[in-house]
């Protein structure tokens, strides 16, 4: 088999480092009783004759016991919620379960993160840092802490998607694939115009017709052009609060 292992170190090191590693075994009688309060499964002897007849993975081990944490195809109602834990040298033959091992990488799920607005998202553990879209793939199952933060002058307004909410940070958990979007928003401010005498104001942008309406509100940043008409009979005599002014 291509990447044969069969040292116990070195099936160990292959389950560190790919997630899983798929190998085969002998199934015997004892298999068919193995349950959640069965411990360790040492069998003596080899009931296919030196060979195997069954492909499993094994996730993971335990030295304490030297046994490998095994998980089998039979569902969760079969051994320890679908585990079984299994000697190291079952039938006194050096790391049997690891003798035709091939690794295989674990699945993945991935979350795609997207920003609206002026802000940027990161994540816990490592991965999404982004000011626009971004995605990366976690173990499945994965509780992944998504922390958003707002440019200089504007404000995290929630989550939409996969988190949901004002909560900063969010924990999305990869069951599934998931997408999150960030919302970020910049404030507003009102704008408020009084007159002395007869006329009226009008703005740019649309918002200011005093005479009638004056003020209104506007995203923090927006340049707000006044226009000031009198009334016939009377002339303009000039600005106080603006930041700029020309003509009327």
């Amino acid at each position: 088999v291509a990447n044969s292992i069969g040292a116990t170190a070195d099936i160990q090191n292959a389950i560190m480092t790919y997630g899983a590693v798929a190998t085969s075994v002998c199934v015997d009688n004892g298999w068919y009783s193995y349950g959640a309060a069965s411990g360790v499964y040492s069998p003596t002897t080899n009931a296919c004759n030196g060979s195997v007849n069954h492909a499993v993975l094994l996730v993971g081990w335990d030295d304490a016991t030297q046994s490998w944490l095994l998980r089998n195809s039979w569902g969760p109602g079969w051994g320890n919620n679908g585990y079984m834990q299994i000697k190291y040298d079952p039938n006194g033959q050096n790391s049997r379960v690891g003798f035709a091992s091939t690794w295989v990488t674990a699945a993945a799920n991935t979350l795609s993160v997207s920003v609206a607005g002026s802000g940027s998202v990161t994540s816990s553990p490592s991965g999404i840092s982004c000011t626009a879209n971004c995605n990366t793939s976690f173990a499945p199952g994965t509780s992944v802490s998504l922390t958003a933060t707002p440019t200089s002058g504007a404000q995290f307004t929630g989550w939409s998607g996969g988190c949901s909410g004002t909560t900063n940070p969010c924990s999305v958990n990869l069951a599934n694939p998931a997408l999150v979007t960030a919302n970020f928003s910049l404030p507003s401010f009102a704008l408020t115009v009084s007159k002395s005498g007869n006329g009226t104001v009008t703005s740019s942008p649309a918002g200011i017709d005093c005479g009638v309406t004056c003020s209104a509100t506007y995203t923090s940043g927006t340049t707000i052009n006044l226009t000031a008409a009198p009334a016939t009979g009377y002339l303009f005599s000039g600005w106080s609060g603006c930041t700029s002014s020309s003509g009327t």
